[in-house]
């Protein structure tokens, strides 16, 4: 059995970097807007950058984003996080807690400051699909962010960690752009769904696994 190595100055800068871009940084954009929203209703840019994304509709474009908004909701985030859960089990990992402790733990936050902020959808234009329950955060923006931060972690050891973390990315830019596109969220809703969906799993993913460190 091999001796236990002390970290190295690099393993140590690898962390502090991972720290700060998977937990400090989105965490830190997440209260910023949610302490922003708390004393007022949007930001600047918000109706701004909704209205220049509406500039580009197009049929194709729509069925898209319809797409998206049906394969990126919770029914889906379930069926995910259970697909995830008996993968682990059939291959013996243990990387169950881990699962179960992220997804359950984003939705519930992304719940939770939806009843707290109880913020209003945008109403700009005629709406192609219905969504129910307040604004902030996005739920799809979370699932989407939590499921790529989970794949990364899950898959950045192996040889497949370019690939996957490719289209993990974009995954969540593409469900992110496509709520905005459909005017069912603003970008800041978006925004925070993504800093809430990368800095919990990050945050769970280190919590879990600090004695490696």
């Amino acid at each position: 059995m091999r001796d236990i190595q002390p970290p190295t100055q690099q393993v140590i800068l690898n962390k502090k970097t991972m720290l700060f871009l998977g937990v400090t940084l989105p965490l830190f954009i997440l209260l910023f807007i949610t302490m922003h929203l708390l004393q007022n209703s949007v930001f600047d840019f918000d109706t701004q950058l909704m209205r220049f994304v509406h500039q580009f509709t197009h049929p194709i474009y729509d069925q898209v984003a319809i797409t998206l908004s049906y394969l990126g909701g919770m029914p889906t985030a379930i069926v995910m996080m259970l697909l995830l859960v008996v993968h682990s089990l059939y291959t013996k990992s243990k990387n169950i807690p881990f699962i179960l402790i992220s997804m359950i733990g984003a939705t519930s936050i992304s719940w939770l400051l939806k009843v707290l902020l109880d913020r209003p959808r945008p109403m700009l234009w005629p709406r192609l699909v219905q969504d129910y329950g307040a604004s902030f955060p996005s739920g799809h923006s979370v699932y989407a962010a939590a499921f790529a931060s989970i794949f990364i972690l899950l898959y950045w050891r192996t040889k497949w960690r370019f690939a996957v973390s490719g289209l993990a990315l974009v995954w969540m830019f593409c469900m992110g752009l496509s709520r905005v596109y459909l005017g069912v969220h603003y970008p800041s809703d978006v925004l925070a769904g993504w800093a809430l969906g990368w800095g919990w799993i990050f945050l769970v993913y280190f919590s879990l696994n600090q004695r490696k460190y």
